[in-house]
């Protein structure tokens, strides 16, 4: 019997315990790997304060977008906008921004409203500027109640080549990475915030709403010759008239609560025909963008 045959590996098996400590190398080395398993307490508190949020809760009013439409009815075509389609995106992108807003959890109440009447604390303004499947963008305003301007955004997403062939994204939006990004966008700006002053804007929003109604009763405890509103003082809590504004207060959002499943079902009857249109508008975009280099490629090519 050959002992040595037991003793001395193979070629084959050398360069597999080569290879093995060569890749396990890269592997623990690379800065590149993935971490994984349990991390230390001083990591997952340091992550945390990035993202905790203390202060006040703020409600926050998202009015129907505006759906940018030109004010000549013969740019339509012009522009490959069909108005009844971007007046339903109008109401669909509020929608869609409260919800993202909602899964931060950083805010009070998110509601969607016919226009910026109502009362809050936040408000988010929108106006589409593009939406044609391969490219979706809009203007964002955030303003708060006292006026003072928070946010003047522009978001613009472009959709990956492969979300239309990969099947896990049937019934997926597209554009759902844009609204992500704006409200990652508005907590960015919460964040910069003083609880302080997000107590003082919280104030001023019931004062103004009582201002509505009364404005020698409450104009007094506000200072509006300027942008942002400034705050000169508070009603006693005992003040019946404050008592009963706030009631009144508390009945219209409770109102406006009632109209938000009305905008989640607008929203979800229109989902499938609208996630049609926006297959087929980018498949329509790409032929026509890929027929426009062909020609241009002609051209080049009978100039040499």
């Amino acid at each position: 019997m050959n002992i040595d045959r037991f003793r001395k590996p193979s070629k084959f098996l050398v360069y597999l315990l080569v290879m093995l400590h060569v890749l396990t190398g890269c592997a623990t080395t690379s800065g590149s790997g993935v971490n994984v398993g349990p991390r230390s307490s001083s990591s997952f508190s340091e992550d945390m304060s990035k993202t905790a949020y203390s202060g006040p809760k703020m409600d926050v009013v998202i009015p129907v977008f505006s759906p940018g439409l030109s004010d000549k009815a013969a740019n339509y075509e012009k522009e490959g906008v069909w108005p009844e389609l971007r007046r339903a995106e109008a109401n669909r992108f509020a929608y869609k921004l409260k919800k993202a807003l909602d899964d931060t959890g950083k805010f009070g109440a998110v509601r969607v409203t016919p226009d910026k009447t109502a009362s809050g604390d936040l408000y988010v303004l929108g106006n589409i500027v593009e939406s044609n499947g391969l490219e979706v963008e809009f203007d964002m305003q955030v303003v708060d109640a006292s006026g003072k301007q928070w946010l003047d955004d522009n978001i613009d997403y472009e959709v990956g080549d492969g979300f239309y062939k990969n099947p896990r994204n049937t019934d997926k939006d597209p554009y759902d990475p844009a609204f992500d990004k704006a409200a990652a966008d508005i907590v960015k700006a919460l964040l910069k915030q003083k609880p302080s002053d997000l107590s003082t804007v919280k104030h001023i929003a019931d004062l103004r709403f009582g201002a509505s109604f009364n404005d020698k009763a409450f104009d007094e405890y506000m200072d509006t010759s300027s942008t942002p509103i400034k705050l000169k003082g508070m009603p006693s809590e005992a003040d019946p008239l404050y008592e009963r504004v706030k009631a009144i207060r508390v009945k219209e959002q409770l109102f406006v609560d009632n109209l938000q499943p009305n905008y989640a079902a607008f929203s979800q009857k229109m989902n499938d025909s609208y996630l049609t249109w926006q297959k087929a508008s980018a498949t329509e975009l790409k032929l026509q963008q890929e027929a426009q280099n062909k020609s241009l490629m002609k051209i080049i090519g009978g100039l040499y």
